[in-house]
Parts: C-alpha cells; structure tokens; sequence
C-alpha cells in the first residue's frame, strides 16, 4: 500500500509538473507571437507550438481534473441526485468515464498514433512527427483512467467505511 501511495503521489507530481512546463512554454510561446507581430518578424513556429501546447495542456488539465474529482460534467450530475442515487449515479459515471476513456482515448488513440507514426506526417512549421502530438491523447487518457480507477476504488472504501459505522450506531 505505501508502494502505491508513492508511486501515485510521483504521478500526481508529474502529470503537475507536466502541465505547469506546457502552461508556461505556451505562455512564452504566445508571448513570442505578439512581440514578433509587433516587430513584423514571421514567426510560423511559435503559432504551430501554441496550439500543440494548447491540445497537451487541456488533455493534461483534463487528467488532473478526474484526479480531483472535480470534473464538471460528472459532479454535476452527481450532485443532482439524493443520498442514494449519488451512489447509483457515481458508479454510472465511473463506468461510462472508464469505458470512453479505455475505448477512444486509448485503443482509439493507439491505433491513431501508430497510423500517423506509420505515414510519417511532419508538422509543417516545426518539423517534428505528427504522432508525439497526437500522443498526448494516450497519455492523458492513461492518466484520467488511472485516477478514475483509483478514484471508484477509494469511492468504494469509503462507502464501505459509511455503511458499517452506520450499522455499529
């Protein structure tokens, strides 16, 4: 158990790290854009960059919002219903949220990044493979089904833990 702890504590601080390093890249990325407008210098690369950095930063923002649990659309829902609905309703999305997650973000998302990494597509400005771009959907879909995982499982638990302090009273 402290094995796991750690290990998802180190990943909770790379998935932050990650996405604080996008942020900031593509804050100095866009930074760059206006300043080079401004100077009437073309700067092709620095616009390719922001958007990928945008896709990585959102796909990781996602992940981190499913660590916390703080995911709109679900919390919404779950927060509608009463006692015992939210336990219904909370299940439902951890299963429908896995099951998108393992099927488009993940197989979908291998097969989709084989394929460009088979066709060899550059992005034109900067150069570089298509498929580490578009790898950015397999890792954060690893990331939000981990925690989604880690998330039903402490769920659980804990309901676990509430119903059996309930009995004792």
């Amino acid at each position: 158990m402290i094995f796991y702890k750690k290990f998802k504590n180190s990943m909770i601080k790379l998935l932050e790290g990650s996405l604080a390093l996008a942020m900031l890249l593509l804050v100095l990325a866009v930074l760059w854009q206006i300043f080079a407008r401004k100077l009437e210098i073309k700067s092709p690369w620095s616009d390719e960059l922001a958007r990928f950095l945008l896709i990585w930063s959102s796909l990781l923002g996602a992940a981190l919002g499913f660590q916390r649990m703080q995911h709109l659309g679900i919390n919404l829902m779950v927060n509608l219903c009463d006692n015992i609905s939210k336990h219904v309703a909370y299940l439902f999305s951890f299963i429908l949220v896995s099951g998108f997650t393992s099927y488009v973000m993940l197989y979908s998302g291998a097969r989709l990044v084989k394929e460009i990494q088979i066709g060899g597509s550059i992005s034109p400005a900067l150069g570089m493979p298509m498929w580490y771009w578009f790898l950015s959907i397999l890792v954060s879909g690893a990331f939000i089904l981990f925690f989604m995982i880690d998330n039903g499982i402490s769920y659980i638990q804990k309901s676990r833990t509430e119903n059996c302090k309930a009995e004792v009273k």
